[in-house]
């Protein structure tokens, strides 16, 4: 499933994508097309890996590694929770599972799903591949979006990517290939799903906004949930991770479930009042089930944060989880 770009393959690919366009070869004729224009996206080595920032469905950028060995996009958990709950993955966007051969030989079944939109510089490719990892995975950027560029390479001496823009005449260049690499399987064709139309106004903040969040409805919260206006209460998390100082209700992600499901739970409370009952109930370990990641079984880790998310939104009924 991986074959992460490294320095070696990086001088590589900058030899072998120079040499399409060397002089004297077949495609320097005397008509050909003007030259395309060239982006350079800055690399950062990482580990003997080069990262790069990737906008994904214009909700979230994080950095991903460049991995060409890698057939899809892979997004962590944790990213994938935070694009549902910004509306900009839906359930029309779920692809099923496949079953992927990691690095270390072992198999695992992931959620695929389609991303509309993902950017790397000025380039913006559309309807990308993707699956699902454990949290804590790291974001890879594989070949279901590397495939649709018109063309690229690296400068390995410059830590960069170069990204050819091939003009209307021109022909895109090859894609490079990594030596040693698995060989990148292509998804099976699929019906695109329909792009979602959502509204990007989000509500004016008020003169202070702790006061207004703790003692906003939970149902107002609930109603924000799978819509970018869910961005507008983003403070809560941090707010309630400043207050946790033992951590006891563990990453960011599990205080944003946490909190839902108990405002989920209690609909006539406010966002404080949630929040007191939630630390209430760890002082008494009787936290609320929340969806859980792990490394066994991606595809029930899946399934178990679409009944959630249908849970939150009056689509469904509770969910069970296995944890």
């Amino acid at each position: 499933m991986t074959g992460f770009i490294g320095n070696d393959d990086g001088q590589v690919l900058s030899s072998e994508v120079a040499a399409l366009g060397a002089p004297g070869s077949p495609s320097s004729t005397a008509d050909a097309a003007p030259p395309a224009r060239v982006e350079n996206i800055p690399l950062t080595n990482s580990n003997g890996v080069y990262e790069l920032r990737v906008q994904i469905n214009d909700a979230v950028t994080i950095p991903f590694v460049l991995d060409s060995g890698a057939s899809e996009v892979v997004i962590p958990l944790d990213v994938f929770s935070t694009l549902r709950r910004t509306g900009t993955v839906s359930d029309n966007d779920f692809m099923g599972t496949a079953t992927y051969t990691l690095a270390d030989g072992s198999k695992q079944d992931s959620q695929r799903f389609l991303l509309h939109k993902v950017r790397v510089g000025d380039q913006v490719v559309g309807d990308v591949v993707a699956n699902i990892v454990p949290m804590k995975g790291s974001p890879l950027l594989g070949q279901s979006f590397l495939s649709k560029l018109p063309g690229w390479s690296m400068d390995n001496a410059q830590h960069t990517l170069i990204l050819n823009y091939a003009s209307s005449t021109a022909e895109p260049l090859a894609r490079p290939v990594v030596p040693g690499a698995e060989p990148v399987t292509e998804p099976e064709p699929k019906q695109k799903a329909p792009n979602q139309t959502v509204s990007s106004e989000i509500p004016p903040s008020p003169a202070d906004p702790q006061i207004a969040l703790a003692s906003l409805p939970c149902s107002k919260l609930l109603g924000a949930y799978g819509t970018p206006q869910i961005g507008a209460f983003s403070s809560i998390t941090s707010d309630v991770i400043e207050m946790d100082k033992g951590g006891i209700l563990g990453s960011n992600a599990n205080v944003d479930d946490y909190v839902l499901t108990e405002c989920r739970l209690n609909e006539g409370f406010t966002v404080g009042q949630a929040v007191l009952a939630l630390f209430s109930a760890a002082r008494s370990n009787n936290l609320p089930a929340i969806p859980m990641g792990g490394a066994s079984n991606a595809a029930r880790i899946g399934a178990e944060r679409l009944a959630y998310d249908k849970w939150l939104k009056h689509d469904g009924p509770q969910p069970e989880y296995a944890h």
